[in-house]
C-alpha cells in the first residue's frame, strides 16, 4: 500500500470485506491463506495483531 494511504484503515477494511464475503461465495471454505513478505511488519502487525490471523507456515525463500 502506497504511504499516503496508510493509517487511514484501507487495509483494515478491504480485508473485513474480503473476509466477510468468503462464506458467501464459498460456503465450503475452511480457511484464508494469505502470503505476506517476513520483511512487511506493517502487514504482518495488520493480519495478526488487528485481525486475528496466525502465521501457520513460513516459507522458505518466498519471493527471493
Amino acid at each position: 500500500m502506497y504511504r499516503v494511504y496508510r493509517g487511514m484503515y484501507r487495509g483494515w477494511n478491504l480485508c473485513n470485506v474480503g473476509v466477510l464475503l468468503i462464506p458467501r461465495s464459498n460456503p465450503k471454505a475452511s480457511y484464508v491463506s494469505l502470503h505476506v513478505r517476513k520483511s512487511n511488519k506493517a502487514a504482518i502487525a495488520l493480519y495478526r495483531d488487528t485481525l486475528g490471523f496466525r502465521v501457520a507456515k513460513v516459507e522458505q525463500k518466498y519471493c527471493a
